[in-house]
């Protein structure tokens, strides 16, 4: 996996290095347009896989998971069976992950810097 990541990250220099070459571009628009074309990438890659229903073998399992570890009696809302059984049923789910961001200033301080 990290070879496979290098490898990406290598051919992605040599890219940005024969673009800034070819069409004299300055190399802070270049960063500028990775970082636009990444967000959009992220943005459209995470409503896509928010719509693609995780394996029911997966679901299963986090479920089963669950009921062993005694927490579907704790008073907390967002810790219930089904509220659960909604957020892994989804391959990826950033509106939970913006619940959870909203809700835990460690996430926060983590995501801003």
């Amino acid at each position: 996996m990290i070879l496979a990541a290098q490898l990406i990250v290598a051919v992605q220099m040599i890219v940005e290095q024969k673009f800034i070459g070819q069409y004299e571009v300055p190399p802070l628009q270049v960063v500028g347009w990775e970082g636009t074309w990444g967000l959009l990438a992220a943005l459209i890659l995470n409503t896509v896989f928010y719509f693609v229903p995780q394996m029911p073998s997966v679901v299963n399992s986090v479920m089963a998971d669950f009921a062993k570890s005694g927490l579907d009696n704790v008073t907390d809302p967002y810790c219930n069976a089904d509220n659960i059984r909604s957020v892994v049923s989804h391959l990826e789910n950033p509106i939970d992950g913006l619940f959870m961001i909203a809700h835990e200033y460690r996430l926060v301080i983590a995501s801003v810097g």
